[in-house]
């Protein structure tokens, strides 16, 4: 079952060209290798479903990586944004002026998602991370290390509402 995501995202990755305001998938992983994938329910109900993409055939914060989120359900974005920054918040104190920057910047990027939408998060290794609709579409981007850990934090790091996950991404 590995064979088709990867087939889909090296597809996505040699069809996009240099996207503006961000660093282009196909920069960030060529060829790519399916690190792990997982589903989130919530309670009864299928929300996504999160597989983790590397250059490497391991996890490293240092290096390039994507996450790519395939939702269930419809989700309205500032829902999304609330719960993103609460999860965030979880791992470490944020300051009043970065919840209010990465809040308003989510919420520029971050749309209502339905059943079938793909959100992407792209890190470049440093500090960036872009955002991508349906593999398609270039959302945003915010500049900082701290963001960019604390966002993939929420699925990369052990997390008490969703303990499986982590595991699963990182191929454990």
């Amino acid at each position: 079952m590995q064979a088709k995501p990867r087939v889909v995202l090296i597809g996505l990755v040699l069809s996009m060209l240099t996207l503006t305001s961000g660093a282009s998938l196909k920069q960030l992983v060529t060829p790519v290798n399916l690190i792990g994938q997982a589903n989130y329910r919530f309670l009864a109900w299928r929300v996504y479903h999160i597989a983790l993409y590397a250059k490497n055939k391991r996890f490293s914060w240092r290096r390039p990586f994507a996450l790519k989120l395939t939702y269930h359900r419809k989700l309205a974005g500032k829902d999304i944004v609330a719960e993103s920054l609460k999860q965030m918040q979880r791992q470490a104190p944020l300051t009043p002026k970065q919840q209010t920057y990465w809040r308003k910047k989510l919420l520029r990027i971050i749309p209502t998602v339905y059943e079938g939408t793909s959100l992407t998060g792209v890190y470049n290794g440093r500090s960036r991370s872009s955002f991508y609709l349906n593999h398609k579409r270039f959302l945003g981007s915010i500049r900082s290390a701290r963001f960019a850990n604390l966002f993939f934090g929420i699925w990369l790091k052990p997390n008490q509402d969703a303990p499986g996950i982590h595991s699963q991404l990182l191929g454990r």
